[in-house]
């Protein structure tokens, strides 16, 4: 990028990432490269704190995950309009809705998801299984976690698993892994609704891989 900054019209920046985070990344190419390309913010975090922090960065917007084909296209097609480059022709409406072959999860919005995967149960399937294969000891490492009071570690570890939630459509435990996070953000152990957390995991896990049998 510093070698070719006129190679690139718009950056896509995930807000949390290991070393140098999205927003520190993005204050590095705005005072070191002096460089002034729209940069998109996509985070799994929906706080207005964490949208001010993105935006004070020098981040021009922001998108939370799981992302919505049509909202990122209409995103991007906006900032690449507004910075001169011709904006690309319009593309035909999808006809959304659930198709043949999608796995009924409880716990699970697939009606929704159809429109994101565009309709390819293959593709979802692959996502399931690596979903429970990076969550399979998420719920052990939670409640070692709690009984070491190792609340920063369970935050890091709660935003991971709450990404991943939000990617399947698991809207209601994204939306405890959010509250849990929250709490751990400010040192509350939370017993009770860790434990509510990982029972629901637990039962989830179970119900995807009936599914994918």
């Amino acid at each position: 990028m510093k070698q070719q900054p006129d190679a690139f019209d718009l950056i896509l920046m995930d807000v949390q990432m290991p070393g140098m985070s999205g927003c520190e990344t993005t204050v590095a190419i705005r005072q070191q490269l002096k460089l002034n390309l729209p940069i998109i913010a996509l985070t799994g975090g929906v706080t207005e704190a964490e949208r001010e922090q993105a935006l004070q960065s020098g981040m021009n917007a922001f998108l939370s995950k799981p992302v919505d084909p049509d909202k990122l296209d209409e995103t991007v097609r906006d900032f690449i309009t507004s910075a001169g480059t011709p904006r690309p022709s319009e593309q035909p409406d999808r006809v959304s809705g659930p198709a043949d072959g999608w796995p009924p999860i409880p716990g699970i919005d697939t009606s929704r998801l159809a429109t994101i995967f565009e309709d390819d149960v293959a593709f979802f399937r692959e996502v399931l299984s690596l979903f429970i294969a990076a969550s399979a000891t998420t719920a052990e490492e939670l409640e070692q976690r709690l009984a070491q009071q190792d609340y920063s570690g369970a935050e890091k570890l709660i935003h991971k698993m709450r990404g991943q939630l939000a990617n399947i459509g698991a809207a209601d435990l994204s939306e405890i892994a959010r509250a849990l996070e929250q709490g751990f953000g400010q040192q509350q152990p939370q017993n009770e609704r860790v434990q509510t957390f990982c029972e629901q995991l637990r039962q989830l896990q179970q119900a995807i891989t009936a599914a994918l049998d």
